[in-house]
This record gives C-alpha cells, sequence and structure tokens, in this order.
C-alpha cells in the first residue's frame, strides 16, 4: 500500500474512531480520546500511551463493525487484513503525524471538517451495511474517500453506517 494511502486511512481510523466514542456520537461505549482517558493511560504507557488509545478505540469500534456486518471474507475500517493491520501498527508508532492528529482530537468541529476534507463528496443515504468494494481498490487508494464520505453522512445524519469491504 503507497504510503500516502496508509497515513490517510490511519487518519480516518482516528477521527472515525474520536466522533464514534460516547462523548461524540455515542456509537460505542469509550472515551480513550477524551483528556482523562490520557491522564489514565500515561502512567500505565508512559512511551506508547498514544498507540493505546488508538488500539482501544479500534477494539470497541470493531466490535460494534462486527456485530453490523458479521466476520468472515469481509473488512472494514476497524479490522483490516493482517498485511494492513502491520502496516497501520508501524504506521501509529513511527509516524509523528499520527501523534498530532490523535492530539487535534479535542474539538469535535476540527475533527468534522477533517473528515470532510478525506470524503470524495458523494453521499450515501443509507445505514447499516453498505458494501463498499473489493480489498484490491482499498490497497489502491480508491475506497478511502468512499469510505469518509459513508461515515460522514451517517454523523450527520445522525445514524449508524458501516461501510465494509470484500475480499478480492
Amino acid at each position: 500500500m503507497k504510503q500516502e494511502t496508509l497515513k490517510t486511512l490511519v487518519d480516518l481510523r482516528i477521527i472515525v474512531g474520536y466522533l464514534g466514542e460516547k462523548d461524540q456520537f455515542n456509537w460505542w461505549d469509550s472515551s480513550f480520546y477524551s483528556k482523562s482517558a490520557l491522564a489514565f493511560l500515561n502512567p500505565l504507557f508512559p512511551r506508547t500511551s498514544e498507540l493505546a488509545r488508538c488500539r482501544a478505540v479500534q477494539n470497541a469500534a470493531s466490535i460494534l463493525h462486527d456485530k453490523a456486518i458479521g466476520i468472515g471474507e469481509i473488512y472494514h475500517l476497524f479490522r483490516l487484513p493482517e498485511h494492513i493491520e502491520t502496516q497501520i501498527h508501524t504506521c501509529l508508532q513511527n509516524d509523528d503525524k499520527i501523534k498530532k492528529t490523535i492530539n487535534f482530537c479535542a474539538e469535535k468541529s476540527s475533527v468534522h471538517s477533517r473528515l470532510e476534507s478525506i470524503a470524495s463528496g458523494s453521499q450515501t443515504k443509507s445505514s447499516g451495511p453498505i458494501s463498499i468494494g473489493s480489498l484490491d481498490f482499498l490497497e489502491k487508494g480508491a475506497l478511502t474517500p468512499l469510505m469518509a464520505s459513508v461515515y460522514l453522512d451517517a454523523f450527520n445524519e445522525n445514524r449508524k453506517s458501516y461501510p465494509y469491504i470484500t475480499s478480492n
């Protein structure tokens, strides 16, 4: 996967993870991107607290998505094939830009604007599971803007949508 595509995908995971938390749109019952969570995590994970936040939100979001979509030969933003998850993990560990994105999650409006900038502009007016394409297209970077559009529309319309990707 191209580095730019990977970074956009990681940004999208952080943004949707933040917006889906209890204090924003309440899709899942976690608050790991809040300031109080950082105060809790810093003593436990002094060098990797940002990574711990991302993993905790990923787990909470993945449970909700898996219940809605199912598990099998399909993937979603919070559960991707192992080779992509490995790249995401490496990116989160090594990229200062990603740490800035996590820290930037202080204001809902600025995060929402960033989601709009990733989105392709096409609107998907449906809720629940939505097939957006195959893994090949995700790895080429073609599905990230569409995925962002689905989430953007869902947050704007106050409903839950779960874009998913089929295996090749």
